[in-house]
């Protein structure tokens, strides 16, 4: 039923197209027949016509514009509304530690709280940002190393890299929850969970840099020697419950907050 109402009404414009381009044909006609006309009618005669004509086709011309007009308007007023985008639903659980922590999301995050309200303490922001673009160079490397050397053996060094990422970008996920709800009065507050969580991160790029060499020394030495490689990998997952943690120093050193 609608869209029989829509074809009807999108079908109104056609009398008033149709009798349009019939006034201003017979006008041109009118025009290019004046000698014609003028030696029967008369000069007098020939401008009352002309008028005529000019009125005719000056009319259906208006006629046609409101249609046409009252044709769009109308299309508008059905068309479906689109709803506003909203960014909060659009990245709504991005940064919930139930799943997986997305490295581009972080990392866009932190360039926003270091160009935004945090731009007071812009370097130390950039440090995280600097340790999360090597993060993703490591894995980039070693991803490339692996193929260039056909060691499928050691595929599972790839899986302990992103078990590192997940862990470096939960050190960062709990300082942009702090920044968020926090102020700028709280700037040393920050400062503190800052240091902390580049403090751990650089823990974690530190024994990842070492592994990445240990990685390359043994395809170089000795193949893919599958027993050596899973005690390397043994190795490294040791490096993941070392030292202290950020999440520690976070629940250890509380700061007193101005809220």
């Amino acid at each position: 039923m609608d869209r029989e109402n829509g074809q009807e009404s999108g079908q109104k414009w056609i009398p008033s197209a149709v009798c349009m381009l019939l006034a201003n044909a017979v006008n041109l006609l009118i025009y290019f027949t004046s000698d014609s006309l003028i030696i029967p009618i008369g000069i007098k005669g020939y401008r009352a016509i002309q008028g005529v004509g000019i009125f005719a086709a000056s009319i259906t011309t208006l006629w046609f514009a409101v249609a046409m007009i009252r044709l769009l308007l109308e299309k508008k007023k059905e068309a479906p509304k689109e709803e506003p985008e909203s960014v909060y639903y659009a990245n709504e659980g991005m940064l919930s530690a139930s799943g997986k922590l997305s490295d581009e999301y972080v990392l866009e995050c932190v360039t926003r709280q270091g160009t935004g309200k945090w731009r007071i303490i812009k370097e130390d922001v950039e440090a995280i940002t600097d340790q999360l673009i090597l993060m993703n160079s490591y894995q980039e490397r070693l991803s490339n190393l692996l193929a260039n050397n056909s060691a499928g053996a050691l595929s599972d060094a790839e899986g302990l890299l992103d078990k590192v990422e997940q862990q470096i970008l939960g050190n960062v996920r709990k300082v942009l929850n702090y920044m968020e709800i926090l102020g700028t009065e709280d700037k040393e507050a920050v400062l503190g969970y800052l240091k902390a969580c580049a403090k751990d991160n650089e823990r974690l790029l530190s024994s990842t840099k070492t592994f990445l060499i240990s990685v390359t020394g043994y395809l170089n030495d000795q193949g893919e020697d599958s027993s050596k490689s899973l005690k390397m990998l043994e190795e490294f997952q040791n490096v993941l419950a070392g030292e202290e943690t950020f999440a520690q120093k976070t629940a250890e050193d509380q700061v007193v907050l101005k809220l």
